[in-house]
C-alpha cells in the first residue's frame, strides 16, 4: 500500500511538486528509490536552502551517480559562500565522493587564508580526493595573486606573498609527496612575482634551491624558463649558482630555440645582464654551438646578443657567419667584427665590397658609413662608379659621411672658406647632410652643435639651413645661439625682422653682438631703436657693433660715445672702442688713437695700432716705430703689419729704420 501511495505521488510534476512542502518530505525524497523524486527534491532543497538541507545535499555526492551531481551542484553554486564551515566539515567526511565533492566545491569560495586547510587533505588516501585538492590550491592561489597584483598597498601585497611562500616552503619540507607539489606552487606563485621570489628563497636560511631543479627542467612553458632566467638578475650569488647549474644542464639536452625566445622576453637592459652573466659561466659558447641548428630568423637574435659578450672571444664564429647565405647575418657579423680592433682581418671588408651580391655590398657600404674612416674610402670610392644605382649612391652616401666625421676631426684647424668649401662638396655627395646634422643636433654637446652651427653657415644659401640655424638660435646654450646669429645675414629682409627682435633682445651680449655685426641693408626702425639701446651697452663688443652698424646707417654724432668708450677704465671696452675708430671715418678721435699707443694694457695698444693702420694719415703711421721693441709680441706683429701695409716697409721686430734729416 505504501508503494501504491508514493506511486501516486509522481504522476505529474504538479503533483511531485506539491508533496515536497517541508524539510523532512524533501530529506525523506532525496534518499528515495525514485530518480525524478531525488532531483525535483535536489532543487527543492536548494531553493529552500537551510543548512541541514545543504549538508544533507553532499551527501547525495556520494550516490556517485553523475546526474544526481550534476544537479547537487547546480543547488548548492548559489549558496556556497554561506556553507564554508559545512564544506570545510566535510571534507573530513567519512565518505570519499564528499570529501572530494567539498573540495571541489571550496575551491571556488576559498581564499589565500584558507590555503593552508587544504594541505591534510593532500595526505588522503583517496587519490581522487588528492588531485582536486591539487587542484582547488592552484585554483585558489592562481585567482588570489590575481587580486593581489591590484592591490595598492604594497606592504599588504608583500605580506601576503611572504605568507604564501612561507607556507608551501613548509609544505615542500614536510615530505617527499607534498615536495613536488609544494614546490610546483612555488614556481607558480614566482611567475606572478619572480623579483620577489628569488629574493625571498636567497634571504630565507636553510633552503636547498635543488629542490627546485625538477620542476625548471620539467616545465618547458615561457613562464616557468622566464623565471629562471630572471633569476640571473636578482644579483643574488647562491640563486645565481643554481640557475647557471640549472640552465647549464637543460642546454645538454634542448635545442636553444626556446631559450632565446625567452631571452627576447626581457628588457635590452636586462637581456644585457642575462647574456653577460652566461658569458661570464661560459655558457654562451653552448648557444654559439648550436648556431647552425636553429633557423636564421634565431640566429640573427642570437647576433644581436652577441654585442653583450666578450666578443673578443668569439672572432673565430663572427668570422665563420661572413660566408652565411643570408645577408642579414653576415652583414651583422660584419658589423660586430667592425667594432673590434682585432676583428676583421686584411680584405674582409675587401671581400664584401667586391661581392657579386647587391645586398652584401649594401651591407658592407653601411657599415662602413658608420664605422668607417679615412683609410677606407680607397676602397670606397670604386663603388661610385658601380653598374647599380642603388650601390653607387649609397656609396657617395658613405664618402659623404666618412668625410664629415673627418671633417669634425680636424673642425679647429679649418678656416671658413676651405670649411665652405668642403661643406658644400659633402652637401653635393650627401643632398641629406643637412637634414643629417639637424636629427643628430638634440643629442649633441654644446661645443659639437657649435660646430654644426658653422657648418650650416657655409650652407646659408639652403632653406633646410637656415631652418635648422633658426631653431639653433633658440638654443639654451649661449655659445650655440651665439653661433647660431652669425647666420643672420642669410636671411631674406622679410625674414629677419622677426629674428632680429628675438636675437637682440637675448640675454647673453655674444647672441647680441654677432647678431647686430650679421645686420645687412635698412633694418626697420625698431630694430634700429634696439641698436640705439645697445649702443649704450656696458658690454663691449656689442656696444661697438652698434655703433659702427649706426655710422653705417647714416647716424652721426656718436663720436663722444666712441671716445668714451676709449676712455673707459676696462681694457676691453678702451680696445672696443679702437676697433670702432678703424671701422668708421673719425679723423678728430685719431688724437686719442694715439695717446692709447702708451696703454699698459697689450689688447689696447694692439687696437690702437690696428685702428693707426686702417685710418691714420701716413705721418702718424710713422709714429709706430718706437713700438716694434714692445714687449708683447702680438703689438709687435700688428705694428709691423701696419709698416708693411701703408709703407711698404718691412721691419725686423726691434729695429727702427735709420732716421735722415728732411
Amino acid at each position: 500500500m505504501a508503494d501504491e501511495q508514493q506511486n501516486k505521488t509522481v504522476v505529474g510534476a504538479d503533483s511531485e511538486r506539491s508533496q515536497i512542502g517541508n524539510v523532512q518530505d524533501v530529506l525523506t525524497l532525496l534518499f528515495s528509490e525514485s530518480r525524478p523524486l531525488q532531483l525535483q527534491a535536489i532543487a527543492a532543497a536548494g531553493q529552500m536552502g537551510t543548512p541541514l538541507l545543504l549538508r544533507a545535499l553532499l551527501w547525495k555526492y556520494a550516490d556517485g551517480v553523475s546526474i544526481v551531481s550534476n544537479a547537487v551542484d547546480e543547488a548548492l553554486t548559489p549558496h556556497l559562500s554561506r556553507i564554508r564551515g559545512i564544506l570545510w566539515r566535510e571534507a573530513s567526511s567519512p565518505m570519499r565522493r564528499v570529501r572530494a565533492a567539498s573540495v571541489h566545491l571550496l575551491r571556488q569560495v576559498a581564499g589565500l587564508k584558507d590555503v593552508g586547510k587544504f594541505f591534510p587533505l593532500l595526505d588522503d588516501y583517496e587519490l581522487q580526493v588528492r588531485d582536486r585538492t591539487k587542484q582547488a590550491i592552484r585554483e585558489v592561489v592562481g585567482r588570489e595573486l590575481g587580486s593581489l597584483e591590484n592591490l595598492d598597498n604594497l606592504e599588504e601585497r608583500h605580506q601576503a606573498l611572504s605568507s604564501l611562500y612561507r607556507d608551501f616552503l613548509a609544505l615542500s619540507a614536510s615530505g617527499r609527496a607534498k615536495q613536488q607539489f609544494g614546490v610546483e606552487i612555488l614556481v607558480m606563485i614566482g611567475v606572478r612575482s619572480p623579483n620577489a621570489f628569488w629574493h625571498f628563497l636567497a634571504e630565507t636560511p636553510g633552503i636547498d634551491l635543488n629542490l627546485f631543479s625538477g620542476e625548471f627542467t620539467r616545465g618547458t612553458d615561457q613562464d616557468s624558463r622566464m623565471l629562471l632566467y630572471r633569476g640571473l638578475v636578482a644579483k643574488e650569488p647562491r640563486v645565481e649558482v643554481f640557475v647557471l647549474q640549472t640552465i647549464r644542464n637543460l642546454l645538454q639536452r634542448e635545442l636553444i630555440s626556446g631559450h632565446l625566445d625567452v631571452l627576447n622576453l626581457f628588457s635590452e637592459t636586462d637581456k644585457q645582464t642575462i647574456v653577460q652573466t652566461l658569458d661570464r659561466a661560459g655558457l654562451f659558447d653552448k648557444f654559439i654551438a648550436k648556431f647552425w641548428e636553429i633557423n636564421s630568423v634565431r640566429q640573427v637574435d642570437l647576433l644581436a646578443m652577441l654585442k653583450y659578450t666578450f666578443m673578443e672571444t668569439h672572432v673565430d664564429f663572427l668570422r665563420s657567419c661572413l660566408a652565411h647565405p643570408n645577408t642579414e647575418i653576415s652583414s651583422q657579423a660584419l658589423l660586430l667584427l667592425a667594432k673590434l680592433k682585432s676583428g676583421l682581418q686584411q680584405g674582409d671588408f675587401a671581400k664584401a665590397l667586391g661581392s657579386q651580391n647587391p645586398e652584401t655590398v649594401l651591407s658592407a657600404v653601411a657599415i662602413l658609413s658608420e664605422e668607417g674612416t679615412v683609410e677606407s674610402l680607397p676602397a670606397i670610392v670604386p663603388l661610385l662608379n658601380h653598374t647599380s644605382e642603388e650601390v653607387a649612391r649609397h656609396a657617395a652616401l658613405c664618402v659623404a659621411r666618412i668625410s664629415e666625421r673627418q671633417l669634425f676631426s680636424r673642425f679647429d684647424s679649418l678656416g671658413d672658406k676651405v670649411l665652405e668649401r668642403i661643406a658644400k662638396t659633402l652637401h653635393r655627395l650627401n643632398p641629406n647632410l643637412i637634414s643629417d646634422i639637424s636629427a643628430k643636433l638634440d643629442s649633441l654637446s654644446g661645443k659639437e652643435k657649435a660646430k654644426s652651427v658653422r657648418i650650416l653657415l657655409s650652407l646659408s644659401t639652403e632653406q633646410e639651413a637656415r631652418e635648422a640655424l633658426e631653431t639653433l638660435m633658440e638654443d639654451e646654450n649661449a655659445h650655440v645661439r651665439a653661433s647660431a646669429a652669425k647666420g643672420v645675414s642669410g636671411f631674406s629682409s622679410d625674414e629677419v625682422a622677426g629674428i632680429l627682435d628675438k636675437l637682440l633682445q637675448d640675454e647673453d651680449p655674444r647672441v647680441r653682438a654677432n647678431a647686430i655685426e650679421e645686420i645687412a641693408g635698412s633694418p626697420n626702425q625698431r630694430v634700429v631703436q634696439m641698436l640705439f639701446q645697445s649702443a649704450r651697452s656696458r658690454h663691449g663688443r656689442e656696444r661697438a657693433n652698434a655703433l659702427k652698424k649706426l655710422w653705417e646707417l647714416g647716424y652721426r654724432g656718436y663720436e663722444l660715445s666712441v671716445a668714451q668708450m676709449i676712455e673707459d677704465p676696462d681694457p676691453y671696452i678702451r680696445a672696443s672702442g679702437l676697433w670702432v675708430v678703424g671701422e668708421i671715418e673719425a679723423p678728430s678721435l685719431m688724437k686719442l688713437v694715439q695717446d692709447r699707443l702708451s696703454d699698459p694694457q697689450p689688447i689696447v695698444r694692439r687696437s690702437a695700432v690696428n685702428a693707426i693702420r686702417r685710418k691714420a694719415e701716413s705721418n702718424q703711421v710713422r709714429t709706430l716705430f718706437p713700438l716694434l721693441k714692445d714687449p708683447d709680441e702680438s703689438v709687435r706683429h700688428a705694428v709691423n703689419m701696419a709698416l708693411k701695409e701703408r709703407l711698404n716697409l718691412e721691419m725686423a721686430p726691434g729695429h727702427e729704420p735709420e732716421q735722415t734729416g728732411q
